[in-house]
């Protein structure tokens, strides 16, 4: 069965004027599978969540729920649809006080505890088999439902392949970064450029089909909305990180990253 993982759409305050004019939203969000509204970053720029409630969700006294649901193998570089992942990892997810807590996925499906409710609380899958990669996606616990989430897991191999033209092979010690670009109606954003406060080895924009190096100067998103960060300097912890986005909008997204892992996140913009 190929589903759709969660990827929250992170909000960035761009000034906030006129709705920009795209091309149809590049694979990434489904309706019929997966909670489409988009939600701010835990810095609060943006807009705000949506308010959907689920069993301890937004509004709870204790301000923590349990969430349970399953893993998603991403099939593509595209990192946003797959099949059940059929193998162990361990999950993690920001909790009481700002400690990680987690638990075990047994190839089925899990159950995590004490999580803590934000527009945007990072969620980390460590699977034990190979062939993926730990992997990072921001999840709005305050304004979805506590069963049946999604996450996903990066496929190694789609990894390496965006690296095919950059002159350099993926580091096992860096983090590594997806962005995908949308706006308020969740259509792919072409004419961006990013730069990422952290130091990364590797800028590509995805065009034709294919992972091109930053050209440093006129390289933009494409129709996909899409662009990545290879070999990026982080913490063997979460790191915190910016990314600047500019062209047919300004806007600043944060973002979580840790060595070994990929981050792969949704950034929502609006127009100038």
């Amino acid at each position: 069965m190929r589903v759709t993982a969660w990827l929250t759409a992170i909000a960035c305050c761009a000034g906030c004027g006129q709705k920009l004019d795209h091309p149809a939203l590049a694979p990434s969000c489904d309706p019929a599978t997966m909670d489409c509204r988009t939600t701010a970053p835990g810095s609060g720029s943006g807009s705000s969540p949506g308010d959907q409630q689920g069993s301890g969700g937004a509004g709870s006294d204790t301000g923590l729920a349990t969430f349970s649901g399953l893993v998603i193998q991403f099939d593509d570089d595209y990192f946003d649809r797959g099949t059940a992942f059929p193998s162990p990892a361990t999950i993690s997810a920001t909790g009481d006080g700002g400690l990680r807590t987690s638990t075990s996925y047994d190839g089925k499906s899990f159950e995590l505890a004490d999580v803590l409710l934000a527009p945007a609380n990072w969620f980390l899958v460590e699977p034990t088999a190979n062939g993926v990669m730990p992997t990072l996606g921001a999840i709005p616990t305050r304004s979805i439902a506590t069963t049946d989430l999604r996450l996903g897991l990066a496929n190694t191999t789609a990894v390496d392949g965006i690296f095919v033209n950059s002159g350099t092979d993926r580091s096992l010690e860096r983090a590594q970064l997806v962005v995908h670009v949308v706006d308020t109606q969740l259509r792919s954003v072409p004419g961006i450029r990013g730069t990422l406060s952290a130091i990364a080895e590797v800028t590509e924009y995805r065009m034709a089909g294919a992972w091109i190096p930053d050209d440093g100067a006129t390289s933009v998103t494409d129709d996909t909305g899409m662009l990545f960060f290879g070999n990026v300097v982080a913490g063997s912890s979460l790191t915190k990180a910016s990314v600047a986005l500019a062209g047919t909008t300004t806007s600043r997204i944060d973002v979580e990253l840790k060595s070994g892992a990929i981050t792969v996140i949704n950034a929502m913009v609006t127009g100038k």
